[in-house]
């Protein structure tokens, strides 16, 4: 019984702590853009500046550059 109750807890703590990386990107243009553009703005940025990885900030260079292209 003592060991479900800490195999619960473990699976529980993992759980809880756990949590994904997410960039979000909005359109500051006047004109309605399409994903494949924004996927086209991260494929550039990335080429330039190196993706930004998973459990580390994104870089504000990097952020400056998707800014400047909308």
């Amino acid at each position: 019984m003592k060991r479900l109750g800490l195999v619960t807890l473990l699976l529980l703590g993992g759980a809880l702590s756990a949590h994904a990386d997410n960039d979000v990107y909005n359109n500051v243009t006047r004109h309605p853009r399409d994903d494949d553009v924004l996927q086209a703005d991260t494929s550039t940025c990335s080429q330039l500046l190196g993706a930004p990885q998973s459990g580390t900030p994104t870089s504000k260079a990097y952020k400056s550059c998707m800014l400047a292209r909308g």
